[in-house]
């Protein structure tokens, strides 16, 4: 199977160290040897299957015994400027909607005082999810992991008690905390852990508000979600309440002490008249009843001119507020529609900006509204400021007209009666005092929460349900992930391992590298294969023709067969070359020189016999005593024999040269097996005396570097290095590499055995 070169052909010579013709071409046509990833597929399949196999298997096991979460989400929808069943007043009035709120208001579903609320509300820190330190409840259904962990928990509680017995050593000791200090840290812990699981974001640019909560378990899940909904919706509500409440307590404050007010002014009225003597009747004089009439137009006039004065003063102002104001003071009915039309075009245009160019019809034209509505403001505040101008030039004549007409009557009735002009005076200022009362007693029943309807800003749009489906573990994502990353993962170690091997792997490696003949290859062989058995021993027979052709006329009667490393294939090529040479008609003698090991000797039987080449060596016996007849094999066997101490010094006596010679007349071919080069000094002196020395290298075992220094104490032995033969080639394995000696072991040379086996 192995003749790939004429044996007798005048380019070989047996004693170069190389052959000067590359016998193994690398890579067809000469080209650099490249990474076959057809080949290398092809020889680690069964890795790269078993890897991702296994790795699938952990994978799944691990993505069904996750914990399973289960995600369940509620809405709410903001509300902002509602409409009153009962008018407030400004005190009441709503803010407004704008680009800020929801960011705000999520903000406060995730404050800390209304998670507390909700955790107090669940109490959820006798939770063990959510709370660490709350004592765990055995679950109704046992899990498929429970005998694991029970085992493993069960295994390794001695080593985890010594080791909280250790940490709680070198950890530092905490301060001693109070009960409340406890339970506080316990409720800051538990809204942390229920703050991570909260989601809360509004949905586009709508007014609505999604919160999603996550948990083991789908009821609670729901459940968190609805109460954190709930909680903000009363929220809200106890804050409007308890600013109207707190308006309603400062007006009270306030309507006592204008009850007091008018009461001093009426009684300081009537003492004043009874201590005047002036009655009121039928007989006061025209003048008192002018003065009277004109004093009680004289306040409306002022009354009405402060009212216009304080509207001039809001239409001058530019801002929402001031225009909030100007409407509630003016009482007019197209400013708060104007308001709202601009807060609308205003948010539609921010939009457009972010998202149209700036030549877009549509941003043009929100633009062009936005403007036309910030004229339209400003004409309806130009129309209010003329016309209370207007009315506030009528009212100041009025006023002075009847300031002038009051000051002539009272000079007239001070000039007959000064008591009279007084007692009015009083009259008046009880009169205003009693007018304001009663206007905070309106205000006040307002106010009052006891008799008017609160709404919240919010409401809750959408409850959340029970989920029937976990959220996480998501098999459907995790499972083909986990099926990519474990095919990646067999591919990467197949790589690793194809380029961890670090022997050679082909005859044309061999001769590009080590710069010696390579021989052939040796494959490894089944025993129930026939057809592997005449493949190795045609490999064997075809090494035998190479290293036994004659060099300058000589036929090398003497062949040492040797290795870098133990376990490379040396005993049983050994006698299997002595096989070949046998079929072939020569007389051949099998001699174990590994005085180490006798691992020949123990293959045939003869590692306890008491005639061996130690005591040939000592002359103990004659040599042809220690030669053995071996049925079995068809050649007798010289066995090495025990050692106590190193046969170095046996070796260097020259004995061993003498042995050499004598059996080299007595048998056509000694063959030689010695123990590893690099194992001791025994090869280095005997390959010296052998007539040629194979080297053995395990295919893609032993490192180069290591056949390359077994190699080089050969030739430094001046031992005659014959080439190199690898041993133990995988044939399929062999047949992925892209070498040229890759077609040796392939299917095609398999069918033609198997062929010609039939004949046969």
């Amino acid at each position: 199977m192995n003749v790939l070169i004429d044996a007798g052909s005048e380019e070989w010579n047996a004693d170069q160290r190389s052959s000067p013709v590359r016998l193994y071409d690398p890579a067809p046509g000469g080209s650099p040897p490249t990474w076959d990833i057809k080949g290398f597929l092809k020889r680690r399949k069964l890795l790269i299957f078993t890897v991702t196999l296994l790795g699938m298997g952990i994978a799944t096991g691990v993505i069904f015994a996750l914990p399973k979460s289960y995600q369940a989400t509620s809405a709410v929808i903001f509300q902002g400027d509602r409409a009153e069943v009962v008018r407030l007043g400004e005190t009441q009035r709503d803010l407004p909607f704008g680009p800020d709120t929801l960011a705000s208001e999520v903000e406060l579903l995730t404050s800390e005082e209304l998670l507390q609320s909700v955790v107090k509300k669940l109490n959820l820190v006798a939770d063990p999810e959510f709370n660490p330190l709350a004592p765990r409840l055995q679950p109704s259904q046992p899990s498929l992991l429970d005998p694991v962990t029970g085992f493993l928990s069960t295994t390794f509680e001695p080593v985890t008690r010594e080791a909280d017995r250790l940490l709680a050593v070198l950890r530092p000791k905490e301060p001693a905390r109070t009960p409340e200090e406890a339970a506080r840290r316990e409720l800051s812990s538990t809204v942390t852990a229920l703050r991570s699981r909260l989601a809360v974001y509004p949905v586009g640019v709508s007014r609505v508000i999604r919160i999603g909560f996550t948990s083991q378990r789908p009821d609670m899940a729901a459940l968190v979600a609805n109460t954190v909904a709930s909680v903000y919706v009363d929220t809200l509500l106890v804050s409007k309440s308890q600013t109207t409440q707190e308006a309603h307590e400062w007006i009270d404050q306030r309507l006592n002490e204008l009850r007091d007010r008018a009461a001093k002014s009426a009684q300081a009225y009537e003492q004043f008249r009874f201590q005047s003597g002036l009655a009121r009747g039928k007989d006061s004089t025209i003048t008192q009843e002018q003065i009277t009439q004109v004093s009680t137009e004289l306040t409306l006039a002022r009354q009405r001119a402060a009212e216009a004065q304080a509207i001039l003063d809001q239409t001058r102002g530019n801002g929402l507020a001031d225009l909030d104001m100007l409407a509630s003071v003016s009482g007019s009915p197209l400013l708060p529609r104007l308001r709202e039309q601009l807060a609308t075009a205003t948010a539609q245009a921010a939009e457009s900006d972010s998202r149209d160019g700036a030549e877009n019809p549509r941003r043009i034209a929100l633009r062009a509204r936005v403007a036309d509505i910030n004229r339209s403001i400003a004409q309806e505040r130009e129309r209010i400021r003329q016309t209370v101008q207007s009315r506030a030039a009528v009212t100041k004549g009025s006023e002075d007209r009847l300031a002038k007409t009051l000051n002539e009557l009272t000079a007239r009735l001070g000039r007959s009666d000064g008591d009279v002009a007084r007692s009015q005076a009083l009259e008046r200022d009880a009169a205003a005092d009693r007018e304001l009362y009663t206007s905070f007693i309106n205000r006040a029943r307002q106010t009052d929460p006891a008799v008017n309807f609160q709404a919240a800003n919010a409401r809750v749009l959408s409850r959340a349900a029970i989920p029937l489906q976990a959220a996480s573990p998501n098999k459907k994502v995790l499972l083909p992930a986990a099926l990519i990353l474990s095919l990646g993962l067999g591919t990467v170690v197949a790589f690793v391992k194809d380029n961890g091997r670090r022997g050679l792997t082909s005859m044309g490696l061999v001769e590009r590298t080590m710069g010696v003949t390579p021989i052939g290859l040796i494959p490894l062989v089944s025993r129930r294969n026939r057809i592997s058995n005449r493949t190795f021993e045609d490999a064997v027979a075809f090494t035998l023709a190479r290293v036994t052709i004659p060099a300058k006329g000589v036929v090398p009667r003497s062949l040492l067969v040797t290795s870098a490393l133990p376990q490379e294939g040396k005993t049983k090529t050994s006698i299997a070359l002595a096989a070949a040479a046998t079929a072939r008609g020569l007389k051949v003698l099998l001699v174990d020189g590994d005085l180490r090991s006798r691992s020949l000797s123990a293959a045939a039987g003869l590692d306890r016999s008491d005639r061996t080449l130690i005591q040939v060596l000592r002359h103990e016996i004659a040599l042809e005593e220690a030669i053995h007849d071996n049925a079995a094999w068809g050649f007798p066997v010289l066995p090495a024999g025990a050692l106590t101490t190193s046969p170095m010094g046996l070796l260097a006596t020259g004995e061993w040269e003498g042995v050499i010679r004598r059996l080299e007349q007595m048998y056509d071919l000694v063959v030689i097996d010695s123990p590893p080069v690099l194992v001791a000094g025994d090869t280095w002196l005997m390959a010296r005396h052998a007539d040629t020395t194979v080297v053995l290298s395990r295919w893609g075992s032993t490192p180069m570097p290591t056949v390359e220094l077994a190699i080089n104490q050969l030739i430094t032995a001046q031992a005659n290095v014959a080439g190199l033969v690898l041993t133990m080639v995988p044939p399929r394995e062999h047949g992925t590499y892209n070498g040229g000696d890759a077609v040796v072991f392939s299917p095609q040379m398999t069918r033609y055995y198997s062929n010609s086996r039939r004949l046969t």
